[in-house]
C-alpha cells in the first residue's frame, strides 16, 4: 500500500514508539479528520513493530464502533467489557442479589501487549485513568473535532490537542454527510437551508410530516438534536407506518439504550 509523507511519518514513529518507548510514554496518538486514513495506517504499525498480531486488542468505547471494525476483520470488544467484569452480591437494603461493575485485575489482561483504542474522544476521563491502570500501551486514534466525552475529558481533550501525528488529507469518499460535516468545520453552515437533499442526506424539519413519513420509507438512520425529538420522531413514524402498541411490531428497528443485569 502506498502512504503519504505524514501517513509514512506515522508509522515509522510508532513502530519507534513501541519498540523504544512505551516505559516513558503510554498513549501514541494519532489524530485527524475523518477518511484521512488513521486506521488504515494500523496494520503496517502492528507489522513494523516486535508486537504479535495475536496480542493486539482493538477497543473503543461504542459497541457501534467496534461492530464496525469487526465487519472489516478487525476484532473488537468495548472498552467496558474489555477492563471492567459485573459481580453478582448481596445487598442487604434491597434483600436481593445485584450485579456491580468492578475493574479487573492487571493478571486478567496480561494476553495483551497493546490497546488500539479508536474514537479518543469518546473516552471519557475515569475510563482512561481505569485503562492506563493496566501499563499496556495504547496506540489512539481520534478527531479533535468531535464531540467531547460526557463525564470530563480532560485526558483525551489533551492527548487530542497534542497528537503525535495530525493527518489533514481527506481520502475517503463519506458521502453528503461527511461533506457536511467538513463544511461545518470550516464554519459554513448554508446546507442547513431546509429541504436540501443531497444523494445520501436529507435535512428537513420535524413538521413536514410526509416527507419524514417518504424519508422513512427509505432511510437507514434519522438523527435529530435531542432525546424528546427522537422520541417525537419516532411515535409519528410509528403513527405514519399503522405499528400498533408500545411494544415493538415485526419488522421494527429495536436499539438497546440499557443494560438490565438482572
Amino acid at each position: 500500500m502506498n502512504f503519504d509523507s505524514t501517513q509514512q511519518m506515522a508509522i515509522n514513529k510508532a513502530i519507534e514508539w513501541l519498540k523504544y518507548g512505551t516505559k516513558t510514554k503510554n498513549e501514541f496518538v494519532i489524530a485527524g479528520l475523518a477518511g484521512t486514513g488513521k486506521s488504515t495506517v494500523i496494520p503496517s504499525i502492528i507489522e513494523g513493530s516486535d508486537v504479535r498480531p495475536s496480542r493486539v486488542l482493538y477497543i473503543a468505547f461504542t459497541g457501534a464502533v467496534c461492530n464496525m471494525l469487526t465487519a472489516r476483520g478487525i476484532p473488537a470488544k468495548t472498552i467496558h467489557s474489555t477492563i471492567y467484569m459485573n459481580e453478582k452480591r448481596y445487598n442487604a437494603e434491597k434483600g436481593k442479589y445485584i450485579y456491580i461493575t468492578i475493574l479487573k485485575e492487571p493478571e486478567m489482561l496480561k494476553e495483551y501487549d497493546l490497546f488500539v483504542l479508536d474514537e479518543l474522544s469518546t473516552v471519557n476521563d475515569k475510563l482512561m485513568t481505569d485503562l492506563r491502570t493496566f501499563n499496556i500501551p495504547i496506540l489512539c486514534m481520534g478527531d479533535p473535532g468531535q464531540f467531547k466525552a460526557i463525564g470530563g475529558s480532560d485526558i483525551s481533550q489533551s492527548l487530542l490537542q497534542m497528537p503525535d501525528v495530525f493527518f489533514k488529507t481527506v481520502y475517503r469518499n463519506g458521502g453528503d454527510l461527511l461533506n457536511c460535516a467538513y463544511k461545518a468545520r470550516r464554519g459554513d453552515f448554508s446546507f442547513l437551508n431546509k429541504g436540501f437533499t443531497g444523494s445520501n442526506l436529507g435535512i428537513i424539519s420535524k413538521y413536514h410530516t410526509q416527507t419524514l413519513y417518504l424519508i422513512s420509507l427509505n432511510a437507514s438512520q434519522i438523527i435529530s438534536h435531542y432525546n424528546k425529538e427522537r422520541r417525537q420522531i419516532n411515535d409519528r413514524i410509528r403513527l405514519l407506518k399503522e405499528y400498533e402498541g408500545v411494544l415493538p411490531n415485526v419488522g421494527e428497528k429495536i436499539i438497546c439504550i440499557e443494560n438490565n443485569w438482572d
